[in-house]
């Protein structure tokens, strides 16, 4: 409804990448703070206890079965999970993970695997400091001090190469918004 709840979403699908778009909504609309869920008894056999009071939030897990004809397909059934903030007694091995990576290892892990050449340049680059050349397949940028301003515009040219891939007519204006998102995440 507004960039507020859009960055919020976003935290959400960021937090939890391993949910589907349609869990993470579902999430969002229950407790946008989520952090690690599990289900009554995944938390249990963690050796956690579920806070008395504790609402649960309501997720869809897949369910394969086969139709009337025999052919195999997937519903979907209701599942209960609980935040991580809704348990007690959690064993440090379920503790979230805390950590801190240099400027370079973060550049170097956004870089690794992309599917075009990433090349420096001196050339006029507008606001941005890398952008997504979509014509040659390139991704160039230019040297600054700012990392805050050098990782997100590499995070939005990287998002455009792997959505271009295999779009001989790819056109970065139109596909801007998905990018900037994606690079939000």
């Amino acid at each position: 409804s507004n960039g507020d709840r859009l960055r919020a979403f976003l935290d959400v699908q960021s937090r939890l990448e391993r949910y589907s778009l349609n869990n993470n909504l579902l999430i969002f609309t229950q407790k946008p703070e989520a952090t690690k869920l599990k289900d009554f008894k995944g938390w249990q056999e963690a050796g956690a206890t579920i806070q008395k009071g504790a609402k649960s939030i309501l997720i869809l897990e897949p369910s394969p079965y086969k139709d009337a004809e025999g052919k195999p397909r997937t519903g979907c059934n209701a599942k209960n999970v609980f935040d991580i903030s809704d348990v007690e007694n959690v064993p440090e091995s379920e503790q979230p993970a805390k950590v801190d990576y240099t400027d370079n290892q973060l550049i170097a892990a956004l870089v690794n695997g992309c599917p075009v050449s990433i090349q420096k340049t001196d050339a006029d680059l507008g606001k941005n400091v890398a952008v997504y050349d979509a014509k040659n397949k390139v991704i160039f940028y230019k040297q600054v001090g700012e990392f805050n301003q050098l990782f997100p515009d590499i995070a939005k040219a990287r998002a455009h190469a792997e959505m271009a891939k295999g779009d001989a007519n790819y056109r970065v204006g139109d596909h801007e918004f998905q990018a900037k998102c994606a690079a939000y995440i």
